[in-house]
């Protein structure tokens, strides 16, 4: 989803939302989103915070909608991998020794991205984990109130009268260093704007209006007359995660792993990995009296009618689909396909606005 969002190929960040928010936790795909925007678009886009989090609280009965909004308001705007980069940085390069002995105001005046990266996220027990409750935003909050007080300080001298960095720093999900760290460098992209007519642009505020019946076309596919369950794979499965020319997965070696035995999991064994892990397959289950027994490593079920009726709305049959079907799901592991870290900065930087130029030494230093 987030390789398609940066590519502006609508159709395909569309499936793959709604791909996320009917298999998982639709709690999961809304905290992916706020993560995106804060990592990726927040800094050009302030305006758009108050926006979603206003569309959200309208949409509460219906999240379906809200996800069509969010991407669809996502995808007509600039985005930059200053903030996504310097949290990668600063979490994954240990920092230089000279940087480390200057003061946050040294650091902010001197404009030293990587150092106040560090400063911020140093703050933190664990940056990549989500913090998952008010109380836990709190305490962080205020390990970060003294580089707040610093950053405030510096702004206002430089014009700007009331630096929001603490604004609304709560939402659920979210790591508030990856927030604050949107909003300084907002602030530095605002100055850049304002002293240089040729510097970095804020995207406009215009907003996308999405009606819910632009939805329909993504909900999960039923059974018919005309389509019987093991020709849903056929229909359904039109995109692969390899799309866009290379395997990017391998970017993100501690968050992705990938078993072994997928292939003869997926041939084999499908519904009883599915039923293990996917929310929406469990529900599938429970509703047709299946229930998963793990010493055996299959699904059981109360009765043959339950059986019975679950296959005629889901016997998928993956094991007998094309090979193309197989390969979209699970695209082959070809070590030649990964992309680097140096040709991912490179391919989404070259036509976007930034402010930070991280060394091709730090880069490379990320594989």
């Amino acid at each position: 989803m987030l390789v398609s969002l940066l590519n502006k190929d609508k159709e395909r960040t569309l499936v793959w939302a709604y791909e996320l928010y009917y298999s998982a936790p639709k709690a999961e795909l809304i905290m992916t989103l706020w993560r995106i925007y804060y990592e990726f678009y927040a800094m050009l886009n302030p305006a758009l915070e108050t926006y979603l989090k206003k569309k959200q609280t309208e949409l509460s009965a219906n999240t379906e909608h809200f996800v069509g909004v969010f991407v669809h308001n996502l995808l007509i705007r600039k985005y930059t991998l200053d903030v996504f980069m310097l949290r990668e940085v600063a979490t994954h390069i240990e920092m230089d020794e000279e940087d480390a002995k200057l003061s946050i105001e040294e650091r902010l005046a001197n404009k030293n991205y990587e150092a106040i990266a560090h400063a911020i996220f140093d703050n933190a027990t664990d940056c990549e984990c989500l913090a998952d409750s008010a109380a836990q935003f709190s305490i962080i909050i205020e390990k970060c109130a003294p580089i707040v007080a610093v950053a405030t300080t510096y702004f206002q001298s430089q014009g700007i009268k009331k630096p929001m960095l603490l604004r609304e720093l709560y939402v659920e999900g979210t790591h508030p260093c990856i927030m604050l760290m949107s909003r300084i460098m907002h602030y530095y992209a605002f100055l850049n704007k304002s002293k240089d007519k040729n510097g970095i642009q804020m995207g406009k505020k215009v907003y996308l209006l999405v009606e819910p019946e632009e939805t329909l076309a993504y909900q999960t596919l039923e059974t018919s007359a005309e389509l019987p369950p093991d020709r849903i794979l056929q229909k359904a499965v039109i995109y692969s995660p390899n799309d866009h020319g290379y395997n990017y997965a391998t970017l993100f070696k501690g968050e992705y792993k990938r078993s072994p035995n997928i292939l003869n999991d997926y041939r084999h064994d499908w519904l009883y990995c599915a039923g293990k892990n996917m929310p929406i397959w469990q529900e599938r289950l429970v509703e047709h009296g299946g229930y998963i027994d793990d010493e055996a490593r299959r699904v059981c079920w109360n009765d043959e009618d339950g059986e019975d009726a679950f296959y005629g709305a889901y016997g998928y049959d993956p094991e007998e689909q094309p090979a193309e079907v197989l390969h979209r799901n699970i695209p082959p592991m070809d070590p030649s396909n990964n992309i680097t870290w140096p040709a991912f900065y490179k391919k989404y930087t070259d036509s976007q606005p930034r402010l930070y130029t991280p060394h091709p030494d730090i880069i490379a230093g990320l594989e």
